[in-house]
């Protein structure tokens, strides 16, 4: 199934309009003309855009690790974002933890799903187990679970970029939060407790999105 023409409400709308989503878009996009505008993909502050998340391998294959790598008319680069709802309503039915409905209250939770050439894999962003400090991320079955379902946390919003929170996680703070965290290109990407000081998060934990085919 495509992805194409999909409305794409986006975690930066919601940002905007005071909701949980991640910071305003980038001008550039980093998705394949396939996919297109529907499309998005995630840069790290701290590599730039020239790095996106992308799929190891870049085949819909549950396990798959997701990385950043370099910016290209790649298919591993492709992802469509779905709103899944507020996060009350998530805790209700099993699919973000207690914990992150009341840290995060009045939030939304997001999941990305894998969409190479804009073809809906059915497999998402998301993590193998609960999240703990150190878990990897990889594809892992959409609407499952809370392990698919991630949080832009806008209290440390800076600029365009944003941590993100994994719904599974259970910290009942914000210095204790995990986050997505990116700590070389080409490899994994893990959720790692959040890293804040006086100036804010850390530049390796926040994240933009970007939109669209590659320009």
């Amino acid at each position: 199934m495509s992805v194409t023409g999909k409305a794409a409400l986006g975690l930066a709308a919601l940002a905007l309009a005071g909701g949980a989503g991640l910071a305003a878009a980038s001008p550039a996009g980093a998705t394949t003309t396939a996919c297109g505008a529907p499309c998005m993909t995630w840069s790290n502050q701290d590599f730039g855009t020239g790095y996106v998340m992308a799929v190891a391998g870049g085949l819909p294959v549950i396990g798959a690790p997701e990385r950043l790598s370099a910016t290209a008319d790649s298919a591993a680069e492709d992802w469509a974002e779905t709103d899944a709802g507020n996060l009350t309503d998530l805790a209700a039915q099993g699919r973000v933890s207690p914990e992150a409905a009341t840290l995060y209250q009045g939030m939304e939770g997001y999941e990305f799903q894998f969409a190479p050439n804009g073809v809906a894999s059915g497999l998402c962003f998301g993590l193998a187990t609960a999240a703990h400090a150190g878990g990897r991320v990889t594809l892992r079955r959409c609407g499952v679970s809370s392990r698919t379902i991630w949080i832009g946390n806008i209290a440390f919003q800076r600029g365009r970029f944003v941590p993100v929170v994994p719904g599974s996680d259970t910290s009942t703070t914000f210095d204790h939060s995990l986050v997505l965290t990116a700590s070389a290109t080409g490899r994994a990407l893990t959720v790692n407790q959040a890293s804040i000081s006086d100036t804010g998060m850390a530049s390796s934990q926040m994240w933009q999105t970007l939109w669209g085919a590659l320009s």
